[in-house]
């Protein structure tokens, strides 16, 4: 018999429905409650192994475990986990377009346990008997499983697990909405757009009342921001759609609105157009920021 289970490592941290909790746990905190969830789980299925699916953050948690916490406990993931699949895990950390500065305060100051995407941190939360607070060894690589704690072969990552795998878009996607300057003065953008329906549903059967939120349209638009030849403004702004091109070509329709609003306006590509209507566009308003 085959069972999925899921380890929801965060619900202790929610103050939500007026839980106590409130606490971000750390790292290797829930890497350690892993643990003890595949034993419940083996123990329940009885079950040899098992496999690891894990999202964004959730890998690191699964690689502290693996490269860390088991052998800290002088155990070894290979007798507990068979194969390991991350998806959108930032293996490499997350590196700023322009790095440096931002980096540092972001690992310095730590808000929202940001600094775990840095190399202190990831040294700290893989590496066995490093203590918190210790600096990353100069010749720490972060995306490395090292022989002696779990085998590379039964390690599947998709998205996100190779910094090269973001030069989709001109690099748009590694550099997280922040500034993409090129040689020639342009800045891009880009951000996820999507649609939903949702319905109430009777129950029927086995089935209980319940909610369906089902995709109706989604897409990615690039915005790029040119230096304008004209006067009465600093750039001109060109977007395109992804799932049509990567190369922003199409001007964005500029209306003054008022002395403090410019609307930007696109016209969604033809598979929004199907969904939502002849005439859908998206608008974009923008105010001076002082």
């Amino acid at each position: 018999m085959q069972t999925i289970w899921i380890y929801r490592y965060y619900d202790p941290t929610s103050k939500t429905y007026d839980r106590p909790g409130g606490r971000r746990f750390s790292i290797e905190e829930a890497a350690d409650g892993l643990r003890l969830f595949i034993e419940q789980v083996k123990d329940q299925t009885k079950a040899p192994r098992v496999y690891l699916i894990a999202h964004s953050m959730g890998g690191l948690v699964c690689r502290s475990l693996l490269q860390k916490i088991y052998l800290e406990k002088n155990d070894n993931a290979r007798n507990h986990v068979d194969k390991l699949f991350t998806y959108g895990t930032p293996h490499s950390g997350i590196r700023f377009v322009g790095g440096g500065v931002l980096e540092r305060v972001r690992d310095a100051l730590g808000v929202n346990d940001s600094n775990v995407f840095g190399p202190d941190r990831m040294y700290q939360f893989l590496t066995p008997g490093v203590k918190p607070g210790t600096p990353a060894a100069a010749d720490f690589v972060p995306d490395v499983v090292p022989d002696a704690a779990f085998d590379i072969g039964r390690i599947f990552c998709i998205v996100g697990t190779n910094a090269k795998d973001y030069e989709v878009a001109g690099g748009l996607s590694r550099s997280f909405l922040l500034e993409k300057l090129s040689k020639n003065g342009t800045m891009r953008y880009m951000v996820r757009l999507a649609v939903f329906s949702q319905t109430f549903e009777r129950g029927f059967l086995s089935l209980r009342d319940h909610i369906e939120r089902l995709p109706v349209w989604s897409d990615y638009m690039i915005v790029e921001l040119r230096p304008s030849t004209s006067t009465d403004r600093l750039w001109d702004a060109f977007y395109a759609w992804a799932s049509d091109s990567h190369e922003p070509h199409t001007q964005l329709e500029i209306v003054d609105v008022s002395e403090n609003e410019v609307d930007a306006i696109a016209r969604l590509p033809a598979h929004g157009l199907t969904a939502l209507g002849s005439d859908a566009r998206i608008t974009f308003r923008t105010y001076p920021w002082s």
